[in-house]
Parts: C-alpha cells; sequence; structure tokens
C-alpha cells in the first residue's frame, strides 16, 4: 500500500507583510504512511515526523515532482518502506520560497520570519 499525499494550503502569520511581499499563504505537502487513514486516533498511536527542507533553488512541492530519470520523494519513501529499510512516518515538505529565487530558513528582517514560520507554526500544526 502506497504513501499518500496531501496537501495543505496554510495561512502564516508570521509571513504576513514580509518585506518582499511573498505569499503568506503556502502550499504544505504532507506525506502520510500507508496505514494512517486507518489507524484509530484513540489508540495513540503516533508516527514521526520529518521535514523536508529543499536546497536554496527548490521548495518543499518540487520534491514531489515526476523526474524522467529519478523516482520523487514519494516513489523513494513507498520503496524504501516496503523493502523494510524505513519505518512509518509522517514527512512534511515546507515551501520556503522567497522572491530572490531560494529557499529561506533564517529569520532576516529583510526577508521574512522564515525560521519562525517552520518551527513557530509548522510544526505545532502537523503535531496536534
Amino acid at each position: 500500500m502506497p504513501t499518500q499525499v496531501i496537501v495543505e494550503q496554510f495561512t502564516s502569520r508570521v509571513l504576513a507583510d514580509n518585506p518582499l511581499g511573498d505569499p503568506a499563504t503556502r502550499p504544505l505537502p504532507i506525506i502520510l504512511p500507508p496505514d494512517y487513514a486507518s489507524h484509530d486516533a484513540s489508540s495513540g498511536k503516533r508516527y514521526p515526523v520529518l521535514y523536508g527542507l529543499a536546497g536554496f533553488t527548490g521548495n518543499g512541492p518540487m520534491m514531489l515532482n515526476l523526474g524522467a530519470w529519478q523516482p520523487n520523494l514519494q516513489q523513494r519513501i513507498d520503496r524504501l518502506m516496503a523493502d523494510g529499510k524505513l519505518p512509518p512516518a509522517i514527512y512534511v515538505l515546507p515551501d520556503c520560497f522567497t522572491r530572490y529565487g531560494g529557499s529561506q530558513y533564517l529569520n532576516s528582517t529583510a526577508i521574512g520570519r522564515y525560521e519562525d514560520y517552520v518551527i513557530d507554526e509548522i510544526v505545532p500544526h502537523v503535531d496536534r
């Protein structure tokens, strides 16, 4: 059974009115383990959560793009889980792309509060 990708539209308070005018509402792809939909929330079962932070010219949603010669992140996760090399987990792929063409993960008075966006907003949102 493959993983499932959901894409939420997440609106950030800390990115609102950022100096570059970049959007405060951004896609937030989350890869859920195969058994996530069938698990009973009252069972107390928890999954590890891993955050995929894209390199400078990328963003989280780009990690799901299909490539001509290599699997995307979801396909790699599915294969590793099927081979028993990776336990079920939740993967979160935040979009921290800026007008300057790169992802930002630090707070900056010139660009915006991206560190706070990930740590203070996305992490608590996913952990709920």
